[in-house]
């Protein structure tokens, strides 16, 4: 009880400070509304929550293009599958806690990450576990933004496989 007494207390702070009201909480896992994060990103708005409970959730590039809260409780795993960039970023005020976030593609040229954001203001990247991904947390053209208690563990031996 004292994990989720401290995240709410955290999103009330964090959304007294973005200014947020009238928002919701969308919550994502076996036996919740939605069982993919994808669409709970689709169906929130600016301001709202989406919690994601814990499980294996391989579902291409997740996308948060609206200042929201994406939470995740006993760290749920975001897996790219060595394919795709698991988690990118294109809006202001977004924060992003309590994910492992795992084995991102690899490529030289759109430099995957396992999050990245991209013009982004304001943003918190918070008590994540980041793994075997070609960029832990990759920011380009940001300001004013936070990463925080996250953990990276990488394996490449070489620069270019």
């Amino acid at each position: 009880m004292g994990r989720i007494k401290t995240i709410v207390c955290g999103l009330l702070a964090y959304f007294l400070t973005t200014g947020s009201s009238g928002a919701v909480t969308l919550e994502v896992g076996k036996g919740h509304k939605f069982i993919k994060i994808k669409s709970a990103l689709l169906a929130a708005s600016s301001g709202d929550t989406v919690v994601v409970h814990a499980g294996f959730y391989r579902e291409g590039t997740l996308v948060v293009d609206k200042p929201i809260s994406l939470i995740g409780i006993d760290h749920p795993v975001v897996d790219g599958e060595k394919k795709v960039e698991c988690l990118t970023i294109r809006s202001d005020s977004v924060l992003v806690q309590g994910f492992k976030v795992t084995r991102s593609g690899y490529a030289s040229l759109d430099d995957p990450a396992g999050i990245k954001l991209l013009n982004s203001q304001g943003s918190v990247i918070r008590s994540n576990e980041l793994e075997d991904n070609f960029f832990g947390i990759y920011l380009s053209h940001c300001r004013n933004c936070r990463i925080e208690n996250n953990i990276l563990s990488a394996y490449g031996v070489e620069e270019q496989l």
